[in-house]
């Protein structure tokens, strides 16, 4: 059996939290606090914080850390669904955080105060999470994807009218979308759009994406909403009619209270051609909030009885692993879903065998607890 006792490194402002989820069975060696100050009169209702990481600061302590390992709580122990993106805005799944990569996540502040959460890392044996928030916009250039683009989804495609991902002729890079609306066919919102990136209330944004016409009656360019209590409490559209070669569309907002959601996509209202490529959400104005981090955390724990010797006369045993993150050894009772032992034991001797069960400390002067 093995216990692990902690190492005190530095001193802790909260308590190390663990366990956090999809350990893999290592747990956290490095952790990053982040002040986060709300310097406006309005309160931040889950609004995105967004915190760079650069090599000059305390963020760099999280430089090389794996992607998979990076979880962010709260000081009273509540993990945050965050974004990971790197430095062009795509959001960063795989590989190990770099210089001039993001992380976003909510923040709860009341108005003219101050909220602590701590960004860990450090656990090499961690899986990557399941569920993420979005903060940007993927694929912004459709370089991805098959017939759909990746990060985008379609509506109201149909025999007369279609959308698709062109090869050559984009704006920047090898691909572009592409619309096609027949003559004669009726005018829809037929468009790629993504849905679902958080926003900040009073925060102002500028929304820029490109777009080329050929032969459009009617309408092409982009959108964009935002939504809060109710739908498309911001609803925008800019485009134009004709044959034109690229031009950008810019949109700027700012949230009004209850917004939470930004949505935008692709126009070809009326019939004609198509092309759009390079959108791009930016915040001009953060409305006084601030993310400053502050001195990074590590702890590393102690291995004892990792080296126990095996006791006389038994076939198994099982190592089950104890860990006390605290600043002191301690004694307390520990409590071991044996559900899982009891299973392997099944598969060793059989059903029709009782197992006897011997509990070892190796630390300890009673061979028997």
């Amino acid at each position: 059996m093995k216990l692990l006792f902690l190492l005190l490194l530095l001193p802790s402002l909260s308590p190390w939290h663990h366990p956090l989820s999809y350990d893999g069975k290592g747990y956290w060696t490095i952790r990053l606090p982040v002040l986060v100050r709300n310097t406006g009169d309005r309160p931040l209702r889950g609004s995105p914080v967004r915190l760079e990481i650069r090599k000059g600061d305390e963020t760099s302590v999280l430089i090389g850390q794996p992607v998979r390992s990076i979880r962010v709580v709260t000081e009273e122990g509540v993990e945050l669904l965050f974004d990971l993106i790197d430095p062009e805005g795509e959001p960063k799944r795989e590989g190990a955080v770099a210089e001039g990569d993001a992380i976003v996540f909510p923040a709860e502040v009341g108005a003219g105060s101050e909220a602590r959460v701590y960004i860990y890392a450090g656990n090499d044996k961690a899986w990557l999470p399941p569920e993420w928030i979005r903060a940007s916009i993927a694929n912004p250039s459709f370089e991805r994807g098959d017939d759909l683009p990746e990060g985008w989804e379609v509506w109201g495609t149909d025999a007369g009218h279609r959308m698709f991902r062109q090869r050559g002729g984009a704006h920047t890079g090898e691909w572009c979308a592409r619309c096609e609306v027949d003559e004669g066919a009726e005018p829809s919102w037929v468009k790629y759009f993504q849905r679902g990136m958080l926003v900040a209330e009073g925060v102002r944004y500028r929304f820029t994406g490109w777009v080329k016409a050929r032969n459009v009656k009617g309408k092409a360019g982009w959108y964009v909403h935002v939504d809060g209590d109710k739908p498309m409490i911001i609803n925008k559209v800019v485009g134009w009619e004709g044959s034109f070669d690229w031009r950008k569309v810019t949109i700027e907002f700012t949230v009004p209270p209850t917004g939470r959601r930004f949505s935008c996509g692709t126009v070809l209202y009326g019939t004609g051609t198509a092309w759009f490529d390079d959108a791009k959400l930016e915040v001009l104005d953060a409305a006084g909030t601030e993310a400053k981090p502050l001195r990074p955390e590590t702890k590393k724990l102690k291995r004892v009885g990792a080296d126990a010797t095996w006791e006389d006369g038994w076939r198994w045993r099982a190592p089950v692993i104890v860990r006390n993150f605290e600043d002191e050894g301690r004694e307390s009772l520990v409590v071991i879903d044996a559900r899982r032992i009891g299973n392997a034991a099944y598969k060793l001797i059989g059903p029709d065998n009782r197992a006897a069960i011997k509990i070892v400390d190796p630390s300890s002067p009673d061979p028997l607890r």
